[in-house]
């Protein structure tokens, strides 16, 4: 992963730890463009990656607006996993979709 632009990193860890869990995800071509489409999508998610050199990890309402309208129209639960400057991966997503997909019902 030696000269990987950090954002390509993350995306393909991401994408490496959702098929791990038995999802069928891919990277999305040209996901950075202004049409969208999430960076990830898999069989139940649809993932935006966002990379940071801060601190602290701030979901931007925006950008959770639209990985969510779009996630509804494909039929899939938003999420947005951010990486600060620690390399730390976070996962943010509703609680009640957490739920939902954990248990394999409607919560």
């Amino acid at each position: 992963q030696m000269n990987k632009e950090p954002w390509k990193v993350l995306q393909e860890v991401t994408c490496a730890a959702l098929n791990e869990l038995g999802e069928d995800a891919r990277e999305t071509p040209g996901s950075g463009s202004v049409r969208g489409n999430g960076d990830i999508k898999s069989t139940n998610f649809l993932v935006e990656c966002k990379q940071r050199t801060k601190k602290n990890i701030t979901i931007d309402q925006n950008q959770w607006n639209k990985i969510k309208k779009e996630a509804s129209l494909l039929d899939r639960i938003p999420a947005i996993v951010c990486e600060n400057e620690s390399k730390e991966r976070i996962i943010s997503m509703k609680l009640e979709d957490f739920v939902s997909h954990v248990n394999g019902t409607r919560w």
